[in-house]
C-alpha cells in the first residue's frame, strides 16, 4: 500500500509540477510581453522627447521669424511715410514748376531761348539743390510776382 500512494503522491506531484511548470511557462511569455512594452515606451518615450525638442525648436524659429516680420513691417511703415512724405515735397516742388514756367511766360511763347533758359536753370536747382526758396529766387519768379 504504501507503495501505491506513493505513486499517487507522485502522479500528483508530477501532475502539480507540470501545472506549475505551465504557469512558469505562460509568466516568462508575460514577462517577455511585458520587456518588449517596456523596450517600445522607451523607444517612444525618447521619440517623444525628441519631437518635443524639435517642436520646441520650430517655436522658437517661428517666433524669431515673427519678431523678423514685425520689424520688417515697423521698418516697411517708416519707409512708407518718408516715401509720403517724398511725394507731398516731390508734389510741392511741381506746382513750384508750374508756377515757373507760368511766370517765365512759357506757355505763351515756346520759342523764347530767354524763357527756355530761366526754365532749365529753375528746374536744375530743383533737382539739385532741392530748396523751393532758392529755385524761386533763381528763377525770376518773384520779380515777375512784383511787376
Amino acid at each position: 500500500m504504501d507503495v501505491q500512494r506513493e505513486l499517487m503522491r507522485v502522479k500528483v506531484t508530477q501532475k502539480e509540477y507540470l501545472f506549475i511548470r505551465e504557469q512558469l511557462r505562460k509568466t516568462e511569455e508575460k514577462r517577455l510581453l511585458l520587456v518588449r512594452e517596456i523596450r517600445y515606451l522607451k523607444n517612444g518615450h525618447a521619440a517623444l522627447k525628441k519631437e518635443a525638442t524639435s517642436l520646441r525648436s520650430d517655436r522658437t524659429q517661428l517666433n524669431n521669424y515673427f519678431r523678423a516680420a514685425e520689424e520688417q513691417a515697423r521698418i516697411l511703415e517708416e519707409q512708407n511715410k518718408e516715401l509720403t512724405n517724398l511725394v507731398k515735397v516731390q508734389s510741392e516742388k511741381a506746382k513750384i514748376v508750374v508756377d515757373i514756367l507760368a511766370g517765365c511766360g512759357f506757355a505763351e511763347n515756346k520759342d523764347s531761348k530767354e524763357n527756355y533758359q530761366l526754365v532749365k536753370e529753375a528746374l536744375n536747382s530743383i533737382i539739385m539743390k532741392g530748396d523751393t526758396a532758392d529755385v524761386l529766387e533763381g528763377s525770376g519768379h518773384e520779380k515777375m510776382d512784383e511787376d
